[in-house]
């Protein structure tokens, strides 16, 4: 598709199919007589970018995700990405998910209690879901929730992951609606004049507060509690994915990205990503890097004693 001076991709051919008004952000369907893309509109500050390098990174981990691109429609600026789901493919979103797994549990009078955590989401996929093998959709949610804690992406609500359903079974939706990562939704050249100190940052990190959390009613404990807990409970698997997660190059997403917005461009300036965007986002995630191998560092040598005083 051709692309304007600005990078965006030109979408003025095709066709509105149906308007969605979920979110905070009004988004369009349109169509091009075969495929369907959502085009999302009105985002906030830095967001448009954070689509973009988060859809990068997490095809980095080796994670499946959502495409994005800049994109107009109409005189109307915002991000496209085209529709993820196969012919028979039917989306449930994690609200119903969630939803339906509460319905169930009442009905067999089970007192629980179920959130927008993954020990919530594991017990509402078996109720609904009964006598079906989720182990490779519990794998990803992990995946998906220590990528969100790497990269900062607070808002992973239960509209924002779905579940796919098909003849072949269920799993879990590609990545999608990164918006918040980074803190991205806000006017991050503003946080930069105020974070005059490296502890500054590192305080402003350890407040943030995921929307999916690690056990049901941990809403109240940091992300580095969470993150511990899981590496306690679930060692082996955190020692498979942190490598994936090490591996992420936020220099060389950017890089990507660019050269993909500067490829069919109008106008002989190449397409660059305000530099400001990219220091900021890569000292986030080193951060985050640091801090995860620390704590997943630890649990290992406490377990590693832990085993030579048993055998002593």
């Amino acid at each position: 598709m051709q692309r304007d001076n600005e990078g965006r991709i030109i979408l003025d051919n095709l066709k509105i199919v149906d308007n969605y008004t979920e979110g905070r952000k009004p988004k369009i369907w349109l169509s091009d007589g075969q495929n369907l893309f959502l085009f999302k509109i009105n985002a906030m500050n830095y967001e448009n970018y954070a689509e973009l390098i988060a859809s990068e990174l997490a095809q980095q981990c080796g994670l499946e995700t959502a495409h994005y691109d800049l994109a107009i429609y109409k005189g109307k600026t915002g991000i496209v990405t085209p529709n993820f789901l196969k012919p028979n493919d039917i989306i449930i979103s994690g609200e119903e998910i969630l939803n339906d797994g509460t319905k169930i549990a009442r009905q067999n009078n089970f007192k629980i209690t179920l959130d927008n955590s993954l020990e919530s989401i594991v017990i509402a996929l078996n109720l609904r879901y009964a006598f079906t093998n989720i182990d490779e959709i519990i794998n990803s949610l992990i995946s998906m929730w220590c990528f969100d804690l790497l990269i900062s992406e607070s808002d992973r609500n239960m509209r924002n992951w779905s579940i796919i359903s098909n003849k072949e079974g269920i799993k879990l939706a590609p990545i999608y609606d990164c918006s918040t990562m980074a803190f991205l939704n806000n006017d991050i050249s503003s946080y930069m004049n105020r974070l005059y100190s490296y502890n500054t940052l590192l305080s402003m990190l350890d407040s943030l507060k995921l929307s999916m959390h690690y056990r049901k009613g941990s809403s109240d404990e940091t992300l580095f509690t969470e993150f511990e807990t899981l590496c306690r409970q679930n060692l082996a698997f955190v020692e498979n994915v942190m490598p994936k997660l090490l591996q992420i190059d936020v220099e060389q997403a950017i890089k990507n990205i660019e050269k993909r917005h500067s490829t069919n461009k109008l106008g002989d300036k190449e397409f660059e990503i305000p530099a400001l965007i990219g220091i900021w986002v890569n000292k986030i995630v080193e951060l985050r890097k640091k801090d995860m191998l620390n704590i997943l560092n630890r649990v290992l040598k406490e377990n590693k004693e832990l085993s030579n005083k048993r055998v002593k």
